[in-house]
């Protein structure tokens, strides 16, 4: 009872951009909850860590999502652990801490390999391209965007091919090679538009446009 309370309260304080109250119950409520409820405790979870980030309080975030990772991982609800994994990733990615992004989806991309899931396979694939290539890795991005394109193809997943043929093009471009570059993005504008996806099409044309000006 006092667990659907605390929920209760949390949820009205959501409504109200109350943040700083929705850490607060959230925290009183996710010690009660664990053991006993997961939805409550995953639930909460996930509100503490929303409010965290509306707070601005990054690594109070960081740190709630590598808690309930640990906690998803100790009752052996694998589907959340991959889940809050990769948020935790994406947001590290977004706070431009590639090195900590590129460790998280290493672990998460082991973990659903194991569990042969392989259409997010694809998509982590893709990010630890993307990563690599911000840290100015290039040539070992452009192998995991190769393979992130194999995987998208054989799943049928055109958004994230095309995606994955452009991240390639920005990656052989940065590496000089326009050649290779200009190839990528045509194959991307193929398949964006064979896709029904123009507005990818369209930007990908403007990188593609770009690069003919280039020598």
């Amino acid at each position: 009872a006092e667990v659907q309370t605390l929920r209760h309260l949390v949820n009205v304080n959501q409504k109200q951009n109350k943040h700083e109250k929705v850490v607060e119950f959230a925290n009183q409520g996710i010690p009660l909850a664990q053991g006993f409820d997961k939805a409550a405790l995953f639930w909460l979870s996930e509100a503490l860590i929303a409010a965290y980030y509306q707070l601005g309080q990054v690594d109070d975030a960081h740190e709630a999502t590598k808690q309930t990772i640990a906690a998803a991982h100790t009752i052996g609800e694998k589907d959340k652990e991959d889940c809050f994994m990769l948020s935790l990733a994406e947001s590290y990615m977004i706070s431009e801490a590639y090195e900590a992004a590129l460790d998280t989806y290493i672990l998460a991309h082991k973990a659903l390999t194991r569990r042969s899931r392989l259409v997010d396979m694809a998509h982590v694939t893709g990010r630890m391209g993307m990563v690599l290539a911000e840290l100015d890795r290039v040539d070992e991005a452009i192998p995991y965007h190769q393979e992130a394109i194999e995987l998208a193809r054989k799943h049928e997943l055109p958004e994230l091919e095309g995606e994955q043929f452009t991240m390639l093009a920005m990656a052989y471009r940065e590496s000089g090679d326009l050649a290779q570059a200009r190839l990528a993005c045509e194959t991307a504008v193929t398949i964006y538009t064979n896709a029904d996806l123009q507005d990818n099409a369209v930007k990908v044309k403007n990188l593609l446009a770009e690069m003919g000006k280039e020598t």
